[in-house]
């Protein structure tokens, strides 16, 4: 910032340099943990902790962090892939970060291991969890996975198919107004790949 701009909010706030520019990381960190713990579908938080716990607490800490933000909704990843490069995936940075301090460099996870190979691999894995639910009466858990697959990696590829299996999960799980939007969503998705 320049001078000019710092000199100028120092007067206006009657604050100190250290006061104005100084950076609390802790107090980063631990907004944060508070924001992973209380909504873990975003990557943000994960990508900071992270980055904060490989340079103060190691290696094994920071990749646990890193996976938690690769197992995000890619929506979320704005934030926390802007360390990507001009063309690189926003997960890229992520994938990274894990691969740099996972000890054995494995992902034995397999929601994690999909995420390291990129959105085909997610949509492909959440789909094949959701059949494997589906097959065995786990209908909230199937439409969890399908949820998942439509959102936690979206393509437009195949949206028809994960909003047919959101539907027929929740209606075989008796969910009638979650049964209508996946049906609503799938129909606008028809009309407009057809230009209707």
């Amino acid at each position: 910032m320049p001078e000019r701009s710092r000199a100028a909010l120092r007067r206006l706030t009657g604050d100190g340099d250290a006061g104005l520019f100084g950076q609390d990381w802790e107090g980063a960190a631990a907004a944060a943990g508070r924001a992973a713990a209380a909504r873990p579908e975003l990557a943000w938080p994960g990508a900071l902790l992270a980055w904060f716990t490989e340079g103060h607490e190691g290696a094994a800490e920071a990749a646990r962090w890193w996976a938690h933000a690769l197992r995000a909704f890619l929506p979320t990843l704005d934030l926390a892939g802007a360390a990507a490069r001009p063309g690189e995936p926003r997960g890229a940075p992520l994938a990274d970060g894990w691969r740099r301090c996972a000890a054995a460099g494995t992902a034995h996870d397999p929601a994690l291991r999909a995420a390291l190979e990129g959105p085909r691999a997610v949509r492909a894995h959440f789909l094949a969890e959701c059949d494997r639910a589906s097959a065995g009466g786990r209908l909230d858990e199937a439409w969890e996975h399908a949820f998942r697959a439509g959102w936690q990696r979206p393509f437009a590829a195949d949206l028809d198919d994960v909003l047919g299996r959101l539907g027929d999960a929740a209606e075989a799980m008796g969910s009638r107004p979650r049964a209508a939007l996946a049906r609503l969503h799938l129909r606008a998705w028809a009309a407009a790949r057809r230009g209707a």
